[in-house]
This record gives C-alpha cells, sequence and structure tokens, in this order.
C-alpha cells in the first residue's frame, strides 16, 4: 500500500481566479512529483474556490488547539535559534529537521 502524503498550502488570501489558477498550477505541478498526496488549502475565502479533486479547502483561520500552536512556535524557535532538539525529543524530530536545513 503506497502511504498518502499530506501537502497543506496557505495563504490562499482572495477569492479572484488569479489566486485560484496559481493554486490549481501548483497542485497539478505537485501531482506529478507526488502522485500519492492529499491536498488541504488554506483560504480567507473558501467558499469561493472551486478546486476539483479530492482537495480539501478550510478557512485559512482554522485552528484545531492550542496543541497544534504550541507545537508551530516551538517548531519555529528551535529553527531560529539551532537548539539542538536531540537531548529533548525523539531522533525522528531531528532527522526532519535536518532534512529542512539542508533543502
Amino acid at each position: 500500500m503506497i502511504e498518502t502524503t499530506n501537502i497543506l498550502i496557505t495563504n490562499a488570501h482572495s477569492a479572484n481566479r488569479g489566486d485560484e489558477a496559481a493554486i490549481r498550477g501548483m497542485i497539478g505541478s505537485l501531482k506529478k512529483f507526488i502522485p500519492n498526496a492529499k491536498f488541504t488549502v488554506l483560504s480567507n475565502s473558501p467558499n469561493s474556490c472551486d478546486l476539483q479533486g479530492d482537495v480539501e479547502i478550510l478557512p485559512f483561520f482554522f485552528v484545531s488547539g492550542r496543541k497544534a500552536i504550541l507545537k508551530c512556535l516551538l517548531w519555529i524557535l528551535i529553527r531560529r535559534f539551532g537548539i539542538n532538539i536531540e537531548r529533548f525529543g525523539s531522533r525522528e524530530s531531528l532527522k526532519i529537521l535536518q532534512r529542512a536545513n539542508s533543502a
């Protein structure tokens, strides 16, 4: 079984056709390289987006809880200050950060 890759696209701010076309193009390009991807788009006007396919569109200010915000802030602080997380967390977290730094 092929594992699904989740991709989150943020900053889809307006309801104009140009922004929507850019998002469609981005999703189309990414699907060529990651055919098993599942896309979620955060938009300020989710009701006006007409993205076809299995693309989930959520309001930009959708937050699933404090835990998600804290994880995001922690990740930003770790990246910003170069904290060695090997002593704090799992080795998998370290691998993810190392891949992000080498990209």
